[in-house]
């Protein structure tokens, strides 16, 4: 009895070490995350939560704004629908499904139309604050598909 009460002693003292290291661990990988430039942007990197893209990456988007220098947040598009036309304040800017990125200026508000082929438009009304890491999503079903003409 005396040799299991000694084991349980010792396994939650190891178990407590381990939640110690644990706790250690997450503590250094928060403050090395809060330390990090998030959020912060300049001519040659621009730094997203979770994404760090460079000058050539970053312009390869295309941007909804008038001036492309003010786009400083990428926004994320999704749509169940294939070929996906997606409007900015109807100006078409990007034409795609999943993962569509577009440059966006994180202090103006946006009308977002999505309209793929066959089905009606869908319209979204966003503001800041934006959040990087969560993407606008268009579903599209099956009432939603615009009528077709019957063939005779």
């Amino acid at each position: 009895m005396k040799i299991l009460l000694s084991l349980l002693i010792l396994l939650g003292l190891a178990s407590c070490k381990t939640l110690e290291n644990v706790k250690k661990g997450f503590e250094t990988t928060v403050d090395s995350v809060s330390s990090s430039s998030i959020g912060s942007l300049d001519s040659s990197t621009r730094t997203i939560p979770g994404v760090s893209i460079g000058g050539e990456s970053w312009n390869s988007y295309p941007a909804a704004t008038d001036d492309p220098e003010q786009a400083n947040q990428l926004l994320v598009l999704d749509s169940n629908a294939p070929e996906t036309t997606f409007y900015f304040n109807d100006k078409k800017i990007a034409v795609g499904s999943f993962d569509v990125r577009v440059r966006i200026d994180s202090s103006q508000s946006y009308a977002i139309t999505a309209h793929p082929k066959g089905y009606i438009a869908k319209e979204e009304f966003i503001k800041p604050p934006y959040n990087a890491n969560v993407p606008l999503k268009f579903t599209f079903m099956l009432g939603d598909k615009t009528k077709r003409k019957k063939r005779r």
